[in-house]
């Protein structure tokens, strides 16, 4: 799946997580969670 906040990348068995909001300097919001969520559900 395609996030709009996470970006991800698989190097060598590990799963990279890299969070990008930079217009609002990384903050969590509700959508940030929801992603992460997903994610980790579909790991």
């Amino acid at each position: 799946m395609n996030y709009e906040i996470l970006q991800t990348e698989e190097s060598g068995g590990v799963l990279i997580v890299t969070i990008s909001r930079p217009q609002a300097l990384n903050a969590l919001n509700s959508q940030f969670f929801q992603e992460i969520n997903h994610l980790l559900d579909s790991v």
